[in-house]
């Protein structure tokens, strides 16, 4: 994935498809393929729908790897 996916792309995916804003990790001396979320000023519901939203862009990039593996060359 780090190969052919730029860090920001889960941060541009996330907030297209899910209307959820996160900032990378990687400018505030995080790992670049990290996410940060802010813990305040959210009701606690509102953590549970990121995680949600995460996990489906996460499963998006993970679909298409198990797709590329098994589609045909060319």
């Amino acid at each position: 994935m780090k190969k052919n996916i730029h860090p920001l792309d889960l941060a541009f995916r996330l907030a297209e498809a899910q209307g959820i804003v996160l900032l990378n990790g990687g400018g505030f001396e995080a790992p670049e393929w990290s996410m940060r979320v802010s813990l305040a000023n959210l009701p606690d519901e509102a953590y549970d729908d990121i995680g949600r939203g995460v996990r489906t862009i996460a499963r998006g990039y993970r679909d298409t790897y198990e797709a590329s593996k098994t589609a045909p060359r060319k």
